[in-house]
């Protein structure tokens, strides 16, 4: 009598072997279009790791290690037995983070854009008026940028920012025939699912930490302190509030009315450092040093949709850390 001995790991080797041929996904059962999801998984190799830091495309070239895009390269290449629904879902995420990615590769401002912030000497009263004699000081962009794309728009947006030893002021002019204002309510609706200007600073480059600030039309105030991780999303604090902050709103029409006629709605905000990162000590803003900045804005129109502007152009959206502009404070005597 023959005895024929099988392990324990043997059987579970034979078991886990055996699943691909068992599901289709291998040899002649191999299902359709799995030479096509492979290449498309295996596409990502080394795009992590051989394109530079500073490369444009970083925010979503960082995607690629996040579990969903790991999760996504199993499936795909085979290496996990999985339903046809998940191998759509992965297989519609990689299609979406290569287009992201390639976009990003092929954009055409390669350097971070640089700007000086002109030293505040009179002080701005924060009441919702851009236009006193205080802000002709400060640094001024006119028109706007639609998200991931170069060509600017002469739509009316103004957006300005200066400094002094206790503030960073940033003021904004929207033009808006139809505002819209929504609620911050947990779980249920955000700010920026209407009309917002939001504001991000993010002091340092070495820490990943930054200050989001939404505000609408109608004053309500959200803002929470971000950080960035290397997977390329964002963690966010909300119940981290900017002690000091100081915001004024002034809205030319009124909020979610559509028999009147609105003009647009203008912003004013006093930022103190004391409530930045670099600056949590007590130290003072000094010349030369710098401060890097995103202004943006939602638009929503009265049917609803939906358009996102930025003061400059900007790939990804307002958390996309590595396109903020940089700020280097200056102080002419």
């Amino acid at each position: 009598m023959v005895k024929i001995q099988i392990s324990l790991s043997g059987l579970i080797w034979v078991f886990i072997a055996g699943i691909p041929l068992v599901l289709g996904l291998s040899g002649c059962g191999a299902r359709p279009g799995a030479v096509q999801d492979k290449a498309l998984a295996d596409h990502f190799n080394n795009l992590y790791e051989l394109q530079p830091p500073d490369s444009p495309a970083r925010f979503a070239l960082n995607q690629i290690a996040d579990r969903q895009s790991w999760r996504s390269f199993h499936i795909l290449t085979g290496d996990w037995p999985s339903t046809p629904e998940q191998r759509k879902q992965a297989r519609s995420h990689l299609n979406r983070l290569k287009a992201d990615i390639d976009i990003g590769m092929k954009w055409p401002v390669k350097s971070r854009e640089q700007y000086n912030i002109p030293y505040a000497r009179v002080k701005p009263g924060i009441d919702g008026n851009i236009n006193e004699p205080a802000w002709t000081q400060a640094l001024i962009f006119e028109g706007e940028f639609a998200w991931n794309g170069l060509d600017k728009k002469e739509s009316g947006a103004i957006w300005k920012i200066m400094w002094d030893e206790q503030y960073l002021y940033i003021g904004a002019h929207f033009p808006d025939t139809s505002l819209t204002a929504i609620d911050n309510i947990p779980g249920k609706s955000a700010p920026w699912d209407g009309d917002v200007m939001e504001i991000f600073i993010r002091p340092s480059l070495r820490m990943r930490h930054y200050w989001e600030v939404v505000i609408n039309p109608a004053g309500t105030v959200y803002d929470g302190l971000n950080i960035n991780n290397k997977w390329g999303n964002f963690i966010v604090d909300a119940e981290e509030n900017i002690k000091g902050l100081k915001i004024a709103v002034k809205a030319s029409g009124s909020v979610h009315n559509a028999g009147d006629t609105d003009q647009g709605y203008s912003v004013e905000v006093a930022f103190p450092f004391a409530e930045m990162p670099n600056y949590m000590l007590g130290n003072p803003p000094r010349p030369g040093e710098t401060i890097f900045f995103m202004l943006v804005r939602f638009d929503c129109d009265s049917t609803g949709a939906r358009r996102f502007y930025a003061v400059r152009p900007l790939l990804y959206g307002g958390h996309n850390i590595f396109g903020y502009l940089m700020g280097t404070l200056v102080k002419i005597n």
